[in-house]
């Protein structure tokens, strides 16, 4: 009898347990919402501070739950996360530009620095090669909308105009968040490098048409930090893209209005672009891999 009592005990607390972690979930979610909300764009780049008045726990706590405990909200999470970077951004480069700027983005940056590490430590229990995708569309995105929104500013340029490639990394790079941003960048390309280097080629050539001179700086990085491994996938896209644009012009080019047929030149025009700055980069730090690489590819192309 007592253990039919136990056992019947059991039964009746687990539903109520189901149902106390499906309102703790949905009251997570919706406070979650409520503070990735509070700003925008828009807002983060006028002078009035967003999130960076609150302290660290209060950016992290419920945004880390959600991340942990509800796998379709994980891109929610991102863009959020985005978010406070572009107002740690903001702040830093206010601060570089007037000594006097008084507002603190210490807990900004302590968040990112946090959400960062997790999402680090993702890469490795989820393991997959689609959740490293999201990650490295997602930082590349937003570093070349970082640049993009800032790129007026005086922090970003020199006394005698625009800063080079070079320069403009390190500006960065001296930013809390974006140095955070920029470490999960490596760590999603070293990923995707060991197991589908074709699609991190992709991301990074579909970025660079995107956002154009606004993503060349972080071409710079990635040219420097992987140039061996980047040479191979790098040219193996990049032929097919030429193989693809071109049949695509032999078979379309007929068919098309004459205005279609230049818009088409112009997309492609975009994509070579883009891998011409990568390994126009690597050719200037004199590349071992892409000079052997480059004649392996004109051997075979010959037969």
């Amino acid at each position: 009898m007592q253990a039919e009592a136990a056992t019947s005990s059991k039964a009746t607390r687990s539903p109520q347990r189901r149902n106390q972690q499906q309102q703790d979930l949905q009251r997570n979610l919706r406070h979650f919402l409520s503070i990735a909300s509070a700003g925008d764009l828009n807002t983060i780049y006028r002078n009035r501070p967003v999130w960076a008045t609150n302290d660290e726990k209060y950016l992290t706590e419920t945004a880390l739950q959600v991340f942990k405990s509800v796998p379709s909200a994980k891109l929610a999470v991102l863009n959020y996360v985005g978010l406070l970077a572009h107002e740690g951004t903001h702040l830093h480069m206010s601060k570089c530009e007037n000594s006097h700027f008084s507002v603190d983005a210490s807990a900004i940056e302590g968040a990112v620095y946090r959400f960062a590490q997790v999402f680090n430590q993702s890469l490795n229990e989820i393991d997959t090669k689609e959740w490293a995708t999201d990650m490295l569309r997602w930082s590349s995105l937003l570093l070349a909308e970082v640049c993009k929104q800032n790129a007026g500013r005086r922090a970003t340029n020199g006394p005698a105009g625009p800063l080079t490639l070079v320069e403009l990394l390190r500006v960065y790079v001296l930013c809390p968040c974006i140095e955070q941003v920029i470490d999960l960048l490596n760590a999603s390309i070293k990923f995707l490098l060991n197991c589908d280097p074709e699609s991190c080629i992709s991301v990074i050539v579909e970025t660079a048409k995107i956002y154009g001179a606004n993503f060349d700086w972080i071409i710079t990085h990635v040219g420097t930090m992987f140039p061996g491994a980047m040479v191979n996938p790098l040219l193996s896209v990049g032929l097919e893209e030429f193989r693809t644009y071109v049949t695509d012009l032999s078979v379309r080019e007929a068919q098309l209005p004459q205005m279609t047929a230049a818009q088409l030149h112009e997309d492609y025009q975009l994509k070579f672009r883009s891998l011409s700055a990568i390994l126009s980069h690597l050719a200037r730090q004199q590349s071992a891999e892409l000079k052997t690489s480059l004649r392996r590819l004109l051997v075979v192309s010959a037969y």
